[in-house]
């Protein structure tokens, strides 16, 4: 052997000077590589180099196992960084709002909000209302953000009794920290965030979100839709961060029949076409929290059709048309949103949250009907009392939504879709149990106050809605993408 080839093959650790005993292993194939070539001393020079060969071989083989190794357990393998810049390792491992959680970091450059130390995932969606003297984070008078009209405020504000908003939400097994409004800006710095979804279901959390935020900066409005409908944004320059709100009534195609030049209050609902009104402004978002909820499908009369037949009604009282209710169409536009993002080339990385249904507490007289005003109990259900089976409409609904959620997943993860996250906010268990602090007794319309059921599903602010951006913050924190948006 070359003494430059011994140099080589000593940097590389093949290689001794000296003729190394070899493992126990290695007995055999010697002891048959010495029968073979013995009586042979002019392959000698080839069969040091077969041995060379052999050894440098088994070291690439080995080099390579570790890596894979090293890949096949590493919880991020492929160098990934948050897609929000954070330091705790918050994961979501699934469809439901489940993390794990370690001690988180604080400053300004991500999520702190308080120390939180687990052995084993929380699912944040399981817990319970514990009483907190420290709650609100803010009050009517504290909330420094008043762009919005007169009458919009005091749709949310529920008078000075703030007794139904010293709560928070305790998540079994573990601690949800309070909204923190810096980390929550430096989480989100140089992203943009939007709501997508209808009047009630999108913008109450959007309120709750501007007042914790205006404790640290109140943002500029770039854009105001004042008839409520397509999109209204906020920039908060200290932080780069552009907050919005698209507005949609159904996530899918709708259009509403006019009779005699009037609205009529029926619509066509296309389940299967996305409504291009909101999913064309997706373009350059990092994150959308995305709801549907079933006052949408709800007090109107809805004729649907896939590939453009008939496909049902909803309250349409024709005995020609099968009447599918409020969940189907609810869920299947829902699903036609979310397949959409997925393969929405434009969308690349974006992080899609979906916040679960939110219940409309309302008084149930002996028979089992609504007698249309609010239920207005002070203290939070215990989960023992929590009666799933009278809120059987809404927790289908939640298991509907959470399964589009995972189907949305799988498609990304078989490779059928853009490479975007799917996660969620599972809020439905925790605001059921919450028959306290909805509206107590409107909801505005066209600056007219309306009565009844939709008041019911208008939560109070400050109030147990706050939950949800506490939920939010927790979630960010747990997502991250490979580099390169």
């Amino acid at each position: 052997m070359s003494a430059a080839a011994a140099s080589l093959l000593q940097l590389m650790g093949l290689y001794s000077g000296t003729t190394p005993s070899p493992p126990p292993w290695q007995h055999h194939m010697h002891l048959c590589y010495y029968l073979d070539h013995h009586h042979h001393p002019q392959q000698d020079a080839a069969g040091v180099a077969s041995k060379v060969w052999f050894s440098l071989l088994m070291w690439v083989l080995g080099v390579a196992s570790v890596v894979l190794l090293s890949i096949s357990y590493s919880p991020n393998p492929f160098g990934a960084i948050p897609l929000f810049d954070e330091n705790t390792s918050a994961t979501l491992p699934g469809p439901g709002a489940v993390h794990s959680f370690s001690s988180s970091s604080s400053g300004d450059g991500g999520y702190a909000g308080g120390d939180v130390k687990v052995d084993r995932p929380c699912d944040l969606s399981v817990g319970k209302w514990v009483r907190d003297e420290q709650r609100p984070a803010y009050t009517n008078r504290s909330c420094r953000t008043t762009l919005l009209p007169q009458h919009s405020r005091d749709h949310y504000v529920c008078g000075e009794d703030m007794d139904h908003a010293k709560w928070r939400w305790k998540p079994d097994g573990c601690e949800l920290p309070g909204f923190d409004a810096r980390s929550f800006l430096g989480t989100v710095r140089g992203k943009k965030l939007a709501f997508v979804g209808d009047r009630l279901a999108a913008r109450s959390q959007m309120e709750s979100l501007r007042c914790l935020l205006s404790e640290v900066e109140l943002p500029e409005e770039v854009q105001r839709n004042v008839t409520g409908e397509g999109l209204q944004e906020w920039y908060y320059p200290s932080h780069d961060f552009t907050l919005m709100i698209i507005f949609t009534r159904f996530l899918v195609m709708a259009e509403e029949r006019i009779h005699n030049g009037s609205a009529s209050g029926v619509f066509d609902v296309q389940l299967d076409k996305v409504d291009m009104s909101w999913a064309s402004k997706l373009e350059g978002l990092d994150c959308i929290v995305i709801s549907s909820d079933l006052w949408s499908f709800k007090k109107k009369i809805l004729y649907l059709y896939e590939g453009g037949s008939p496909a049902g009604c909803v309250s349409c009282s024709d005995p020609s048309v099968r009447d599918l209710g409020n969940v189907h169409p609810t869920q299947r536009a829902l699903g036609t949103a979310l397949q959409y993002i997925g393969r929405c080339s434009k969308c690349d990385r974006l992080l899609t949250i979906l916040r679960t249904v939110s219940p409309a507490h309302l008084e149930i007289n002996g028979t089992g009907a609504s007698v249309g005003h609010c239920n207005h109990s002070r203290m939070p259900l215990d989960g023992m009392d929590l009666d799933l089976a009278g809120a059987d409409h809404y927790w289908e609904l939640r298991l509907a939504q959470l399964a589009e959620l995972s189907r949305a997943r799988e498609q990304v993860m078989l490779g059928k879709g853009a490479p975007a996250l799917f996660g969620a906010l599972d809020v439905t268990r925790a605001m059921l149990m919450r028959t306290a602090g909805n509206n107590p007794s409107s909801h505005w319309k066209n600056g007219r106050i309306m009565k009844g059921y939709n008041g019911c599903l208008n939560w109070c602010l400050p109030g147990p809605i706050d939950m949800w951006n506490d939920m939010l913050l927790a979630v960010l924190g747990g997502f991250h993408i490979s580099q390169g948006r």
